[in-house]
């Protein structure tokens, strides 16, 4: 689970945590945290990893399950006052910036008995994985994506240098790409514990110039040679990480520490555009980050910021994301097939073939005719022998012309008054 980015403005204060019952500090491993093994108000549960200062411990609240990462310094640097001073003034300078993509320290304290007193501080719990573990896995992190959280990383630089903090130790495994259940994936900036604090309020100075201490292959010139660094030794690792994340290889390789010095002394980079197609703005970007003299780079992790959301909009250009290629690939294989379709249908049509279309509906099926009488046949009309009347069906007197009927006495009757035409012969309305 990730816990969402809190802020503190507060210094850390130095208040001593002691250990509860459980397994002791160091059982089953040396100085090593065995997973039940109590630090503070936290029970331990796993280890995270370690580096040169110190080890990290994945730990929960017993009581309310919120999850914790503490940081525990190495068991042979705490008897070095200025080491164990250099722990403090992480949690201090991490606290005293303040910023969302900064990690969170809100604890400090020892653990342990006098002779074997170890310092811890309690840190966010972020779910995720550093940007060095993301760029050595494929596929390659999309354009767009890396821009977005490293301008995340600039503005975070931005933050430090304006609170006089140099982080000094700037590279992908100092870059924790977080993962939270909701919303987009963003950055926090790890292990301020090199830092240089450049005005306490005590005027002393953590390191002093002919101090080497850093990453070789992440360090500006002025830095490997134990000069005094400013900010801008920052915006030399930053070019650095931007080299490797998007030309996805380092600017300068070498077998040793002094290999790898002379080259940034005395050999200009190869242009990361060389190594693959990349926006001209974010080309220049990245040369100008890595000047050999720090007055000829951007003077503001701010000004890095700005170029890099720039060349953002121009990542259109670069190569699209492996999704979206499988897209255009389907597409275009749909409208290839269409128009193949059309053209034989038209060739098809064109030959006077017949064209069947295709049923999408089950056929009607047909009536039959409706029933038509036959005619009938024309023939002459049929006279028939009128009835002869009988006495009581006679017409009363003064109606000429009405038929005369049989009788009852059975009287044959008179003979009929249509001729051979079938025409009345008298007019049966004559009076």
């Amino acid at each position: 689970m990730t816990e969402p980015p809190s802020r503190s403005d507060q210094p850390v204060q130095a208040a001593v945590a002691t250990t509860t019952q459980g397994p002791p500090a160091g059982a089953g491993g040396g100085s090593d945290l065995v997973p039940g093994t109590l630090v503070g108000e936290y029970r331990i549960e796993q280890e995270l990893g370690r580096g040169g200062m110190g080890t990290v411990y994945a730990a929960r609240h017993p009581v309310i399950g919120k999850r914790v990462a503490i940081k525990v310094l190495a068991g042979h640097l705490c008897n070095d006052p200025a080491l164990v001073r250099r722990f403090v003034d992480e949690a201090r300078a991490v606290n005293k910036i303040g910023h969302p993509n900064i990690i969170d320290i809100f604890a400090f304290g020892q653990l342990g008995e006098a002779d074997r007193l170890r310092h811890y501080f309690v840190m966010e719990y972020l779910d995720g994985e550093t940007l060095a573990a993301r760029l050595a896995r494929s596929p390659p992190v999309p354009d767009g994506e890396l821009c977005r959280l490293l301008v995340q990383t600039a503005d975070a630089l931005e933050a430090a240098h304006r609170e006089r903090i140099v982080h000094r130790d700037l590279k992908p495994e100092n870059l924790w790409i977080a993962q939270p259940r909701h919303g987009d994936s963003f950055i926090k900036v790890l292990d301020f514990g090199i830092a240089k604090l450049l005005e306490l309020t005590d005027g002393r100075s953590v390191t002093g110039a002919g101090t080497v201490i850093g990453t070789p292959h992440f360090m500006a010139p002025e830095q490997c040679l134990g000069q005094s660094v400013d900010h801008r030794a920052d915006i030399y690792a930053f070019g650095v990480v931007l080299y490797q994340a998007f030309a996805r290889k380092l600017p300068f390789d070498g077998r040793t520490f002094a290999e790898i010095v002379a080259q940034k002394v005395t050999v200009s980079p190869q242009r990361p555009s060389a190594l693959r197609a990349l926006p001209g703005a974010l080309d220049d970007l990245i040369v100008a980050c890595l000047e050999k003299d720090p007055a000829n780079r951007p003077q503001s992790a701010a000004e890095v910021g700005r170029r890099l959301a720039g060349a953002l909009s121009q990542t259109a250009s670069l190569e699209p994301p492996r999704r979206s290629r499988r897209v255009l690939v389907a597409l275009t294989v749909v409208g290839a097939v269409i128009a193949l379709s059309a053209v034989l249908t038209s060739r098809r049509v064109n030959q006077g073939a017949a064209v069947v279309p295709a049923r999408t509906t089950a056929p009607v099926p047909e009536l039959p005719p409706p029933a038509i009488a036959p005619p009938k046949p024309e023939t002459a009309p049929v006279t028939a022998p009128a009835p002869t009347p009988t006495t009581s069906e006679r017409r009363p007197p003064g109606r000429a012309g009405s038929p005369k009927r049989e009788t009852s006495s059975g009287q044959t009757p008179t003979p009929s008054r249509v001729d051979e035409r079938g025409l009345v012969k008298e007019n049966p309305f004559a009076q």
